[in-house]
């Protein structure tokens, strides 16, 4: 994955007067979760495969980021139209990762996000407001990465 943090974040077409579409998807284990019950805290979309490499390459830094932020304010959530739902499972627990993964199987939210690659990220601000939409892998607990996140939770 080379050195993903030192490039710029990929910004692509994001209305920051948009907010996010409310949505429903249930998670790998069958719990439902409706976008409202995510408001106030930053959100990580995660827009991934199980057969994208890049994808699962950053997955372990979006781990370590989410233990860098109390899960009040922070959520991240990895969302797919995978139909492989074992294969999701066992990859899970092999990188040990502890955020929610999101099955979008009608891809209802990734055509309402414009999600064309993967990977791809959105960032919601914590007034639901679509901050950025980042196309390729990211080296997600870099410094540069922490010190956003950080400064959406305190805007100036």
């Amino acid at each position: 994955m080379g050195n993903p943090s030192s490039v710029p974040f990929t910004l692509s077409r994001v209305d920051l007067s948009q907010k996010l579409p409310a949505f429903q998807l249930r998670t790998l284990q069958g719990t439902p979760v409706h976008s409202n019950e995510l408001a106030g805290r930053v959100l990580i979309l995660n827009f991934w495969a199980t057969w994208c490499g890049p994808c699962k390459e950053e997955m372990p830094s979006l781990e370590r980021l989410r233990q860098k932020f109390p899960p009040d304010q922070l959520a991240i959530l990895a969302v797919t139209t995978d139909i492989r739902p074992q294969e999701i499972k066992v990859f899970w627990q092999q990188l040990e990762l502890h955020f929610d993964v999101l099955l979008d199987e009608q891809e209802e939210l990734s055509q309402a996000l414009m999600v064309r690659n993967l990977p791809t990220t959105v960032i919601v601000d914590t007034h639901g407001h679509l901050s950025q939409r980042i196309m390729g892998p990211r080296e997600w607990d870099s410094p540069e990465s922490v010190a956003h996140i950080h400064n959406l939770l305190n805007p100036k």
